[in-house]
């Protein structure tokens, strides 16, 4: 871990990690935050904004209920495996759209879900959810299949004229 003393009007920042895109802050306090670029923005969201996302928690709830039927489905018919991502992700469109908001000031779309999903899991392995972690890897694989049978695309056109 690389160590630095940097003194800002909000607070004394301590420690300093950066991985990929993504920098750790740990203040003396003891607080813990992430920032996120994307595109030369950065974004903040704690491990306390994680374990207070109502839309998190039943995100990864739905997703609790819904992964049994995805995990059979490539096993089915085509046409079964359609209906059932076509179900799964009407499940999951509101919750992923409010989590995204809650957490991102980019528009929506196949790249920052990814991002999203991934900021997440990073977060559920720092807090030690392992099984939180798995659920954030299946709901990216299941959104890239969605992506790629072309089942968000109409979404995400409702979304962009909504907003």
């Amino acid at each position: 871990m690389k160590k630095y003393n940097l003194n800002t009007a909000d607070a004394k920042v301590n420690h300093y990690i950066q991985s990929k895109n993504v920098i750790y802050l740990r203040t003396q306090n003891k607080n813990k935050y992430q920032i996120h670029e994307d595109n030369g923005n950065y974004k903040a969201y704690t491990e306390h904004d994680y374990l207070n996302s109502l839309n998190n928690r039943r995100l990864l709830r739905t997703w609790e209920k819904c992964r049994s039927q995805v995990k059979v489905a490539p096993h089915l018919p085509e046409i079964i495996k359609v209906i059932i991502y076509e179900n799964t992700f009407d499940d999951l469109e509101k919750l992923v759209i409010q989590s995204h908001q809650e957490s991102c000031t980019s528009s929506i779309n196949s790249r920052t879900i990814q991002q999203l999903f991934s900021k997440m899991k990073e977060i559920s392995l720092l807090l030690n959810r392992e099984l939180d972690a798995d659920y954030w890897s299946e709901l990216t694989d299941f959104f890239q299949t969605c992506f790629s049978l072309q089942i968000l695309n109409e979404s995400f056109k409702r979304c962009s004229k909504g907003h």
